[in-house]
């Protein structure tokens, strides 16, 4: 009997990782330092993903360098070998863009999105958001030889569901500025033209390992994913941990998906609606009736309370930066924001696909 409950003992220990407990918002100032972005509907998520995860090393480590997202994701594409989306400066892998990266060189973010941030200031909207218009733009007038601006707002609205509203103006004004976009045979090379011909010939990199740590998904349980993905928690809890997983977990509390896909089958599959994150932290929810381990998403959505009302979320008040849990129905958007919200482990490890560190 003795045996047995040794035995029984290791092997718990063996096939059971316990949750680490940290946050890194209380690191005193690296992640705090990263602004949350609001990427729209550009698919960027792996390169918003990939730079912030990038920044938050840079800071640790002493750099006032900072890495563009636009710049890691224009790099990338205009790599020939970019596998699909090759008009788009959306969706792609995070592992893919960052060798890219090391391969082409480095362009600072202050540098790099200089002059998209002055277009977008002039125009009111995010640069994710002129990035995403004057995408539409270009692919309006491949099927368009008149360029009406009503029946174009009519067509970003209903067919690309934008998240914000355009205004005639506004359209007008991005056309004037770039009078050849529409005629251009490329996108990315009007993208470097207009916007980051300074980032051309950059052959310097940063202080960073060229080696992106990946753990893939693999074809076995729920729970040897969650151990996998706690051991690594455990081990790497000084940084951020880019996650890829299906987002639909954000907005339906314990779905999974129809039939187990490894890797890039799950990413390809409809089935998955792929999205990049960091994990930030990690808890041992006391509290809830399972006692449950929840991971710490800092996402690219904005700061508004983006997941389902039963995740409790980790917020700050705008005025006195005071951090703390908050939920849906008490949030007040004018005077905080979300820094992240708290998932479980169980559930996201089911629908993640890819973790990448530094």
């Amino acid at each position: 009997m003795r045996l047995l409950f040794v035995l029984s003992f290791i092997q718990f220990f063996a096939f059971s990782q316990s949750c680490p407990e940290y946050n890194l918002y209380n690191d005193q100032y690296h992640l705090s330092e990263i602004p949350i972005v609001d990427q729209g509907r550009t698919g960027m998520c792996y390169a918003v993903t990939a730079s912030q995860m990038m920044n938050y090393q840079l800071k640790k480590n002493g750099s006032t360098d900072t890495v563009s997202a636009f710049w890691l994701a224009l790099n990338h594409k205009l790599n020939k070998k970019a596998h699909w989306n090759p008009d788009s400066l959306s969706f792609s892998l995070l592992s893919w863009s960052f060798s890219d990266y090391f391969k082409n060189g480095h362009c600072d973010q202050s540098l790099a999105e200089t002059k998209l941030s002055e277009i977008a200031k002039q125009i009111e909207l995010s640069n994710y958001n002129v990035v995403e218009t004057l995408e539409m733009i270009w692919d309006y007038s491949r099927k368009n030889s008149v360029f009406d601006i009503q029946k174009f707002i009519t067509y970003a609205t209903k067919r690309h569901k934008t998240r914000f509203v355009l205004q005639p103006w506004q359209v007008f004004h991005l056309n004037r500025v770039f009078p050849t976009l529409s005629k251009s045979s490329s996108l990315m090379s009007f993208f470097k033209k207009n916007f980051f011909q300074n980032c051309s010939n950059r052959n310097e990199r940063l202080d960073l390992s060229k080696d992106l740590k990946k753990v893939a998904r693999s074809l076995t349980s729920e729970k040897k994913q969650e151990n996998k993905l706690l051991s690594l928690l455990s081990s790497q809890n000084d940084k951020p941990i880019a996650i890829g997983y299906c987002a639909n977990i954000l907005k339906y509390p314990g779905h999974r998906i129809p039939g187990r896909l490894p890797g890039l089958s799950l990413v390809a599959s409809k089935k998955c609606y792929a999205h990049y994150s960091l994990i930030v932290g990690s808890r041992n929810n006391k509290i809830s009736k399972s006692n449950q381990c929840e991971v710490l998403v800092r996402n690219s959505y904005g700061d508004k309370f983006w997941a389902d009302k039963s995740y409790e979320c980790y917020c700050q008040n705008r005025k006195t930066s005071l951090k703390y849990n908050c939920n849906k129905e008490q949030f007040n958007a004018l005077n905080e924001k979300v820094l992240g919200c708290w998932l479980p482990s169980l559930d996201l490890a089911a629908n993640t696909f890819e973790l990448n560190h530094l």
